[in-house]
């Protein structure tokens, strides 16, 4: 299993370099592990169920110490057991990867048959195809030129 370990991230002088990074993150398939203070943890559980979804996530306190506390469950679901309780200590918060995310040469059957449908019509060139599925589908620009391509030559044969 690989993991990406975060230790701090850009804290409040910029609050969208924090958001900038963590969406970054929310695309990518490894583990994340962040280390957070505990008067931000609620702050950041409710950023990261905002960018990253509902996702099964496991928030350790004080780990190694004799006051270890470890709690498994989806992030909104652990919100709301946090909210309830005095926070102190060392928090390790570790996030599952996005389980979503398909390689970059394999497109969803109903995005290849909307790039079918746009090379059929002939009004867009291979290009503005390729930005317009990207942009709408956040998908890599560079996998969806290969994949019109590759269409389009097909249909022309």
């Amino acid at each position: 299993m690989t993991v990406i370990l975060k230790t701090l991230l850009k804290q409040r002088k910029k609050p969208g370099k924090r958001k900038k990074e963590l969406k970054e993150l929310a695309k990518d398939t490894r583990t994340i592990i962040f280390y957070e203070a505990p008067h931000r943890i609620r702050s950041f559980l409710v950023l990261i169920s905002e960018i990253f979804g509902n996702r099964y996530i496991v928030v350790c306190r004080e780990l190694t110490k004799a006051f270890e506390e470890i709690i498994r469950g989806k992030v909104l679901d652990i919100i709301d057991q946090l909210s309830v309780r005095d926070l102190k200590g060392e928090f390790t918060i570790v996030v599952q990867g996005n389980d979503t995310v398909k390689p970059e040469n394999e497109l969803m059957p109903d995005i290849i048959y909307l790039i079918n449908e746009m090379i059929d019509k002939e009004d867009m060139g291979v290009k503005d195809i390729a930005t317009h599925i990207a942009e709408k589908y956040d998908i890599p620009y560079r996998a969806v030129y290969k994949k019109v391509l590759e269409l389009k030559r097909n249909a022309n044969n």
